[in-house]
């Protein structure tokens, strides 16, 4: 089971310049980017992993509800990729206020 945190847990790594990939559809990241995040589509990342990621790299998955960072993290955690979900996504930024305001 991957490791998973917060957004709250996320906002305070971002100084330590973490590397943050949101896995949404282009266009949809296009549309509604909410802080510094590096955008490769789901498929694209499951196709080829070894093209964007680093075994031995810690990156933390990103998506709009959670589900997907979560289902994708399984994945590369099975292939030996040292993945982190943030939970719930970024639907929760509407329960976590101080983020939205930090990164809005």
């Amino acid at each position: 089971m991957p490791n998973v945190i917060s957004l709250q847990q996320l906002k305070q790594l971002t100084d330590a310049h973490v590397r943050i990939i949101d896995i949404r559809q282009s266009a949809v990241y296009k549309r509604n980017i909410w802080f510094e995040t590096e955008n490769i589509p789901y498929e694209k990342l499951l196709l080829h992993p070894d093209y964007y990621i680093c075994p031995h790299e810690t990156i933390y998955l990103i998506c709009e509800f959670g589900s997907d960072s979560l289902r994708a993290a399984r994945i590369l955690e099975m292939q030996g990729y040292d993945v982190i979900s943030v939970r719930q996504g970024y639907s929760g930024l509407t329960s976590c206020c101080q983020c939205r305001r930090g990164w809005k």
